[in-house]
């Protein structure tokens, strides 16, 4: 009987923190779109400081309420500079962890958020990045050599199969091009929660915990021949993402 009330909850739960997240990002956007006419402030750098202290105040609120569990474990996050930050997406809380994680990311977003009521403002005034825009990889190559950290997910959007990652070239595609490195990020739920294709009322019978941590950093000339073809740079290291994140969620599997 408790298990079923503790479930009962978490999906009314799950509903109130959806709720809440709306309203504060529609605040956040029109707060910082009226701060943007301000000549004495910074909204870009205080909009993506603002992020990171309400995603981590959101993450705790919801640990707080017995919706989640989480754990994260990532090393150099303070000495950052001119990064490639990428991450599976198996989850559709999966961007809110690693703005609380990291304090000024720009982040690479779909296209549709950017017209949507609630996030438009948000990423306009952030200065992030719709992956939909033309020279969307050349404008993130140039926001690396500028020493901003950049954040894509790979697949491009949340997966279905936490065990059969397709990575898409636009990760691979940046990093060439302003030949950084990258620092990819690992993140496991168990159980799945909010996976592509999944309501927001449909949560697990048991609490999700959510454990993110750091793989090793990649140098590019580590990784691939950098001498070939750019075309096959971007090819190449596609493939080098793709395995050492089967490999890492092999391991996180047997563990």
């Amino acid at each position: 009987m408790t298990k079923h009330i503790n479930h009962y909850w978490r999906i009314l739960g799950t509903g109130i923190s959806f709720f809440i997240f709306g309203l504060g990002t529609l605040f956040i956007g029109l707060l910082f779109q009226i701060m943007a006419f301000m000549p004495f402030i910074n909204p870009q750098k205080s909009l993506r400081k603002t992020i990171y202290i309400a995603c981590n105040a959101y993450i705790r609120m919801m640990k707080q309420l017995g919706l989640l569990d989480y754990s994260i474990h990532v090393e150099q996050k303070k000495a950052l500079n001119s990064t490639l930050i990428i991450a599976n997406h198996p989850s559709l809380l999966d961007a809110i962890f690693l703005f609380a994680t990291f304090d000024n990311l720009c982040c690479i977003t779909k296209a549709k958020l950017w017209n949507n009521p609630f996030t438009g403002r948000v990423v306009r005034v952030a200065g992030f990045i719709a992956n939909d825009s033309a020279d969307f990889v050349e404008v993130a190559a140039k926001k690396i050599k500028a020493g901003e950290n950049i954040l894509i997910f790979p697949e491009g959007t949340r997966n279905s199969d936490n065990q059969n990652l397709r990575f898409k070239r636009g990760a691979a595609n940046i990093s060439v091009r302003s030949s950084c490195d990258i620092l990819p990020l690992l993140i496991h739920c168990e159980p799945n929660t909010l996976q592509k294709g999944e309501k927001w009322y449909q949560v697990p019978a048991n609490k999700p915990l959510f454990s993110i941590s750091t793989l090793a950093k990649i140098s590019l000339n580590d990784a691939i021949d950098t001498s070939r073809p750019v075309t096959l740079q971007y090819r190449d290291l596609t493939k080098h993402l793709s395995a050492i994140y089967q490999k890492a969620l092999q391991a996180k599997q047997h563990h």
